[in-house]
């Protein structure tokens, strides 16, 4: 009797100890003077008091130049990066970059310059913008990323929009890419991914280089519901891809070239999209578009499609 009257004090011991423990917010200002608990990811990161599943808030205006490593497993959010408004009280943005090294990490509405970097399993990027150089991976476990909702401009010559680490490679597996933009002058493509899931994007390869394609180096992907534009070489849309699923996507190609998607011939970004606004907003598709109603579900392709529908601004 006396054994189960300790165990019964144990246990509710436990409940309380288990019902008091709170993952905690916090507050990152770049700027000293206002108050907040850290200047930047960094700093949280060695501190102590942060711990797995607290979420960082990065205070509007905050700018922090150096590169960030996320080392525990926190969610953090930022303001927007407002491409298409203005913002009174200043976005947030990470000029240094930023390296995704805790697994089931998470960053959203974000602006990202200087490179993301993937180095761990479960990792989420949703709602930033990534600009100058994009999504890359680093590491032998970087599986079942998900990259979602963001504005991705490539504007660096020897990176691409998002990449893996091969057509072959297991490191990088079962990534989800879904209901962004990918723009930029260079490598505005994703590459180099196995068994990824890349659903209702919209790519436009906008470089003078005939060599540039949409989507290269993918091995048993899902490629559907998707925009892929190429304006320098229509045609160059895929390359290097093996048993891959591609349907339902609208493509710049010539007609006829890859069955079960529509092709656009000599037809241009006009006869999709709008085409009025800012980045993130003239891709609206256009009262006759091709794009419309042509996705599996019977929704649209690209990014404002179904799914996890494209939000301007982050």
């Amino acid at each position: 009797m006396k054994q189960n009257y300790i165990y019964s004090i144990a246990l509710v011991l436990m409940m309380l100890i288990s019902t008091n423990t709170y993952a905690k917010s916090w507050r990152i200002n770049s700027n000293a003077s206002a108050g907040a608990k850290f200047a930047d990811i960094n700093t949280a990161m060695n501190s102590e008091d942060v711990h797995n599943d607290d979420t960082l808030y990065l205070d509007p205006g905050t700018n922090i130049s150096s590169q960030q490593t996320v080392s525990k497993r926190v969610t953090i959010i930022g303001t927007g990066y407002f491409h298409h408004q203005s913002q009174p009280y200043g976005f947030t943005k990470l000029s240094g970059g930023i390296v995704m090294k805790a697994t089931k990490s998470k960053i959203e509405g974000v602006e990202i310059n200087s490179g993301c970097t993937i180095s761990a399993n479960n990792v989420t990027i949703e709602r930033c913008f990534i600009n100058g150089i994009g999504i890359s991976s680093n590491g032998t476990n970087c599986k079942n990323a998900t990259i979602r909702n963001c504005l991705i401009n490539t504007t660096n010559s020897y990176y691409f929009g998002i990449s893996g680490q091969g057509d072959a490679s297991t490191n990088t597996e079962n990534w989800n890419i879904e209901n962004n933009i990918i723009t930029g002058g260079y490598n505005a493509r994703i590459n180099a991914l196995y068994s990824a899931n890349i659903l209702n994007n919209y790519l436009l390869s906008n470089t003078g280089y005939s060599d540039r394609y949409c989507v290269s180096s993918m091995n048993n992907c899902s490629i559907i519901n998707n925009i892929m534009i190429n304006t320098t070489t229509r045609n160059n849309i895929f390359s290097n891809l093996s048993d891959c699923i591609i349907h339902n996507n609208v493509l710049s190609c010539n007609e006829g070239q890859h069955p079960n998607n529509k092709c656009l011939g000599s037809n241009d970004e006009a006869f999709i999209f709008r085409m009025t606004g800012n980045d993130d907003l003239k891709y609206r598709l256009c009262e006759e578009s091709p794009a419309i109603g042509y996705a599996t579900d019977g929704g649209d392709c690209g990014p404002y499609g179904s799914g996890y529908t494209y939000v301007p601004g982050g």
